[in-house]
């Protein structure tokens, strides 16, 4: 009305905002210019339109909605019209554009409209999209990562966690947009457990946990805190990072409400994932929340945290992915298994009893040598490894041997570049492939490709202490030439 130099009246303001852009839109052609212009429309209108954001940058745009998560990318120079979605066909310019988008939406603070897990359009379509993510019969499509054969059983249709050693079990595939549900109850009280979202395949330094998104799962006698509750908070743990929506000046999302059951009664989840978003409905109500996830695709993970817990009726529906940048996948399946069970020492050789299982670590508490070498029954050949250490203050040293001799002896003291304080987890990464050996430490690269002489084709891991010693997570891979 304003470019028109009409000033109308009430009635012809009813669906605007009040803001006129008239001003701008007088100005030069050229003062405009600009590289991308952003859209965000988080509500739904009376004439049809959805919430979405978007973004124009060249002769891209990309659109995407809210209501559904799904993105359309197209080209302006060839369509002005916006008739051929290209997301698929040029998905590199559509991660590009999302970027962008997301960086944008971070800096003006805009945020896309929180999502109602418990809206269902059709409930007799509901049942029929969501498949079991656990058969009631055996452990098909689960991954044990640092548990014992014993840890998890099927008992009447329930998968039942004994609680030792603490560790997980993890999906045998990554997911990214998702609705899961299923049933928990602990049957001791003071149980701990948790359901782990977008997890990495093994777990991270220095704890038997995985790097993602847990959603707690406490048994009632556990207490509140302003630290934590047994009513389902959410939280990042071990790098991965959130920001809650509910939370007390931390990282850690709190429910709104208290509505879960004292053992041994049965407890409902229901935990929507979409776009680094996450809820959780506790026994039909929607009482946790958090953003901006990262990861925000990987693995589903049950935990063992000390307590027998029994699930049942573990489900997933999923969702359209969307474009996602690498950033934000956790790390996928690399054949890591795990050589120590966490409850004794089966599959491995010793004559040292100084040698103690403590639930997931192990620990030589001995004065060390060769006398104390701890050695696996399976041999090896070419191989990847994984180790986490932790030196006491009165050990010397410890020595990974990979085929159990000297040639292949990778020795670890304090005063090795990149080891990190002592009395803190260190993790040891490397390959053995065809007589070159390449290690890091903490994530910095300490030999590449280094030849070893003479070269051994095949023998146990073997760790030697040099005094009391600390180690937890020892992964192998065998690797092909």
């Amino acid at each position: 009305l304003e470019m028109t130099g009409t000033e109308g009246d009430e009635s012809h303001n009813a669906d605007v905002d009040g803001v006129s852009i008239a001003s701008l839109l007088k100005q030069p052609s050229d003062s405009l210019e600009r590289d991308t212009l952003f859209w965000h429309y988080p509500h739904y209108h009376s004439s049809g339109a959805t919430p979405y954001s978007a973004i124009r940058a060249g002769e891209w745009r990309l659109v995407e909605f809210y209501d559904d998560g799904h993105h359309e990318l197209y080209n302006l120079k060839e369509d002005l019209s916006e008739t051929t979605d290209l997301s698929e066909s040029h998905p590199e310019h559509a991660a590009r554009l999302l970027s962008l988008l997301n960086k944008w939406r971070e800096d003006v603070g805009a945020q896309p409209p929180l999502k109602n897990p418990d809206y269902r359009p059709d409930d007799s379509d509901d049942t029929a999209e969501f498949r079991p993510l656990f058969n009631g019969k055996d452990l098909s499509g689960w991954v044990p990562v640092n548990t014992a054969p014993s840890t998890w059983s099927v008992e009447d249709g329930m998968l039942v966690c004994s609680g030792k050693p603490i560790g997980e079990v993890r999906t045998d595939r990554m997911y990214q947009n998702f609705i899961l549900e299923l049933e928990w109850r602990h049957m001791v009280p003071k149980g701990n457990a948790g359901v782990f979202i977008w997890a990495d395949d093994i777990t991270a330094r220095g704890v038997p946990f995985h790097r993602g998104i847990e959603v707690q799962v406490l048994e009632n006698d556990y207490g509140n805190t302003q630290s934590h509750t047994t009513h389902g908070d959410i939280f990042p743990i071990h790098g991965a990072t959130m920001t809650p929506v509910n939370g007390r000046g931390g990282d850690r999302a709190f429910p709104t409400e208290e509505r879960s059951k004292p053992s041994p009664e049965w407890n409902h989840y229901r935990v929507v994932c979409q776009d680094g978003n996450i809820s959780l409905a506790v026994n039909g109500k929607v009482v946790t929340q958090g953003k901006e996830c990262s990861p925000r695709k990987g693995y589903i993970c049950l935990e063992s945290e000390g307590g027998i817990v029994h699930y049942r009726n573990i489900r997933i529906r999923e969702l359209p992915d969307s474009p996602i940048e690498q950033e934000h996948v956790a790390i996928a399946d690399r054949g890591y298994r795990c050589l120590y069970t966490g409850v004794d020492l089966s599959s491995w050789k010793n004559e040292d009893d100084q040698w103690q299982v403590k639930d997931w670590v192990l620990s030589y508490t001995g004065d060390g040598g060769d006398d104390a070498a701890l050695a696996t029954e399976e041999t090896f050949d070419d191989m990847g490894f994984i180790i986490d250490v932790k030196l006491a203050e009165s050990s010397d040293h410890l020595l990974l041997e990979l085929h159990g001799d000297d040639a292949t002896a990778i020795p670890i003291h304090q005063e090795l570049k990149g080891m990190r304080p002592l009395g803190e987890w260190n993790r040891l990464e490397g390959t053995l492939v065809d007589g070159l050996l390449t290690v890091s430490l903490n994530g910095q690269l300490v030999v590449t490709n280094q030849a070893l002489s003479p070269r051994t084709s095949n023998g146990p891991l073997t760790l030697i202490p040099g005094g009391p010693v600390e180690i937890a997570n020892p992964y192998m891979r065998p690797l092909d030439q």
